[in-house]
């Protein structure tokens, strides 16, 4: 097999790097939840834990089925758009659902992250808020120009978590046993107190229930990444669903239970400003007491790049959404308007960022706060995926234990929703506000507004009314696909990459394609898309329209016929070298590299990938 084969079977997430991927999103709640748990329910959080991980099963599966169901990705608004095909507002609901809570992702994420390094390191603890905001503003610089995520690289933080934190297991057993204290950790965790030993209060235990949903946030990471995962989706996603289900079922609840019993009592005799501190890194003063500097080490590591990969994951996955919704038509076409540069959508990565930081100034980086707000949003969308599900279960004519044991999972997450709501107000504020902003600019896009607003105001037009699923029908653009069908009226041996119309690399290209007696030339125009998402629906960018079709024009005044082709990846090398191989070119031509050496650094090295992966027998010829 070809080098070239060998990199396209590889280039969809199998089992183990689809589980890494999730397990990297909702394996981070480990490092904050059971500091929050702490501190609303006491030693309640590890009974919490156990009793929700059979709804937190019956959900988790659901999401495979939504993987399934929804091959091309977008998670929650994709699953209510096929459960409610005329309730035109139910996607907007659940992508406003989940934008905010990959808001809420980036900040805790990112506040946390600093928050370990802080009980590592011991700098001011005033010092996490800046430090916070500077990271959101560089992972916004990156991601405009093009973040490029790598499954491997996930893997590998993944699996050292999952090592770090089994080692964590480990030792805290052998300490429990060492002091011979297992009575006494089933006893706390048997008839579990408040901090300082209060008493378990009924609005404690009803609070707690809701906030122990918070371990379980990062499912939808799995639903959104069903487009690159490899087929059948549905075993894919089953396998990586049942390991992510049993890392978390039992690393969680172990950790928290380790936690506060090595803890609780040193806890009881320290000012409630350093409480709250500790459980901010709760696992950082575990891994001290059980391991002392080197396994504390070992976790603030493994926890502050985890989370901080999580915040630009969150990003990511913030602005596709955005885009998923601009390209169905819910918000308007600014919002998915790309750079011409970067190929990126500047304004909704803005706002990915933006909104973060606001939220990490208002709440002061306070970790409890930040959970507070958390739960709206992630309770929101998992109960519109369950009862998406649910409906299409029972359309489907689906009776019986599936149907039912479904609807329980949906009341358990309504009910728990529901309890957010009630008990707190700056949840429902901050999260329905956005929610109400979201649903006025879908509402507004249907009834045509700011189409009416772009004929008042012309020079705004293309800004408002753009819509970037309309250039997917752009007739002059074709898919790699389609110039195969092609192929076999215009032969192509020859492969010209442009990033722009260049008069010296066409010229080359057409005079070849002359001295070879070949009538057409396929001219290549990769829209690359970074990190692990495809958003569907995107096509062709104003940008690669005009290039191509200038590249087109330039080459017929030369007397060769230019096949326009519209490919998207992760990897422009890579999709290069797939092109060559499905089209049997022998010859690919690119101009010489004007990217930035932080381009290369974050998005790759284009001529280097296309000497790695183009098939045997493609030349590969740089032009001047």
């Amino acid at each position: 097999m070809s080098k070239g084969g060998e990199k396209r079977r590889s280039s969809k997430l199998g089992w183990w790097l689809s589980f890494c991927v999730v397990y990297a999103d909702i394996g981070t709640s480990i490092f904050y939840v059971p500091g929050i748990l702490f501190l609303t329910i006491g030693s309640l959080a590890t009974m919490a834990q156990v009793l929700t991980t059979g709804v937190f099963i019956l959900i988790a599966r659901k999401y495979v089925e939504i993987a399934t169901r929804c091959p091309d990705g977008g998670g929650v608004v994709s699953i209510a758009h096929k459960a409610f095909p005329t309730r035109k507002m139910l996607p907007l609901l659940g992508g406003s659902l989940i934008t905010i809570d990959y808001f809420l992702t980036s900040a805790i994420s990112g506040v946390s992250g600093f928050a370990y390094l802080q009980s590592l390191f011991g700098f001011n603890h005033d010092l996490i808020v800046p430090m916070t905001l500077c990271a959101l503003a560089l992972l916004l610089v990156l991601n405009i120009v093009g973040l490029k995520e790598s499954a491997s690289v996930n893997a590998v933080f993944a699996a050292t978590k999952l090592v770090v934190s089994a080692i964590l297991v480990v030792m805290s057993t052998v300490v429990v046993s060492s002091m011979d204290g297992w009575a006494a950790l089933f006893d706390q965790v048997l008839h579990p107190t408040m901090p300082g030993g209060q008493e378990l209060t009924a609005s404690a235990l009803v609070i707690g229930y809701a906030d122990t949903w918070l371990a379980y946030s990062g499912l939808e990471s799995g639903a959104q990444i069903s487009s690159a995962m490899a087929h059948p989706i549905k075993r894919t996603a089953s396998i990586a669903t049942w390991m992510v289900i049993a890392a978390i079922s039992i690393l969680s609840p172990l950790l928290t239970a380790y936690a506060i019993f090595m803890l609780s009592g040193k806890l009881q005799a320290v000012p409630a400003e350093q409480v709250q501190q500790v459980a901010e890194s709760f696992m950082s003063a575990l891994a001290f007491e059980v391991g002392g500097v080197v396994m504390q080490t070992l976790v603030v590591i493994s926890a502050s790049t985890l989370l901080i990969m999580a915040c630009n994951t969150a990003m990511v996955g913030n602005y596709h959404v955005n885009a998923r919704l601009v390209g169905d038509g819910y918000l308007p076409g600014l919002l998915g308007r790309r750079s011409k540069r970067f190929g990126t959508p500047v304004i909704s990565i803005a706002l990915s960022a933006i909104v973060p930081m606001f939220v990490v100034l208002g709440t002061r980086g306070e970790v409890s706060d930040l959970g507070d707000l958390y739960s709206f949003g992630l309770l929101g969308a998992l109960t519109l995926s369950s009862v998406s599900i649910d409906w299409l279960h029972w359309k489907d004519k689906a009776r019986g234990p599936k149907l039912y044991a479904g609807m329980a999972t949906s009341l358990a997450l309504l009910l728990a929703w529901g309890i957010n709501i009630v008990n707190k107000p700056a949840s429902l504020f901050f999260g329905g506000s956005l929610t109400l902003l979201f649903m006025g600019l879908g509402f507004g896009v249907q009834r045509g507004y700011f189409a009416r607003l772009a004929e008042r105001f012309p020079m705004f037009g293309p800004l408002l009314v753009e819509q970037t699923v309309a250039r997917s029908d752009d007739s002059r653009v074709l898919t790699l696909t389609e110039a195969e069908d092609l192929s076999a009226l215009y032969p192509v041996g020859t492969i010209v990459a442009v990033r722009e119309a260049s008069p010296s690399l066409l010229r080359a290209a057409a005079d070849w394609a002359n001295k070879q007696g070949e009538r057409a030339v396929c001219v290549l125009y990769v829209e690359e898309v970074p990190g692990l998402f495809y958003p569907p629906k995107l096509g062709p960018s104003e940008e690669a329209s005009r290039v191509l079709s200038e590249s087109v024009r330039q080459l017929e005044a030369r007397d060769v016929k230019g096949i326009p082709v519209w490919r998207m990846s992760h990897d422009a090398a890579d999709s290069v070298a797939g092109a060559a191989r499905n089209l049997k070119a022998k010859l690919v031509l690119v101009g010489v590299s004007r990217r930035s050496t932080l381009w290369k650094v974050l998005r790759g090295h284009v001529v280097r990938g296309l000497k790695k992966h183009l098939p045997d027998g493609v030349e590969l010829r740089i032009v001047p």
